[in-house]
């Protein structure tokens, strides 16, 4: 068995209320080239449509109902927005047996072609 990887990072969104909540499992940046978190580290289902998270700790509880334990969390600041980074662990035999019950929207979008 190996041991993954997964971040959540929450992202205060400025003007509106709320958070923007992405998932980085290590397969591609999370930032754009502007420094906004990527929409399509988003979890979606089946379906492709956004899963929505009433906060980090909703996220968190998805994660962990599908195995996934939690490691640590800290806190940064990026344009005078909070950042929250919540890092989770889990043990697999293999990658796609650890992301069994999560698709990121690029994920999706990728095998749909």
């Amino acid at each position: 068995m190996k041991k993954f990887f997964c971040e959540i990072i929450a992202s205060e969104k400025g003007f509106s209320a709320g958070l923007k909540i992405v998932f980085d499992f290590g397969d591609s940046q999370v930032y754009s080239s502007c420094g906004n978190l990527k929409d399509d580290h988003k979890l979606v289902d089946v379906f492709g449509n956004d899963i929505k998270f009433v906060s980090i700790i909703d996220a968190a509880n998805f994660l962990s109902e599908r195995g996934w334990e939690f490691v640590q969390a800290y806190s940064t600041t990026y344009n005078s927005l909070g950042v929250n980074h919540w890092i989770f662990s889990k043990l697999a035999n293999n990658k796609s047996e650890a992301m069994k019950g999560l698709i990121t929207k690029e994920i999706y979008q990728r095998n749909r072609c």
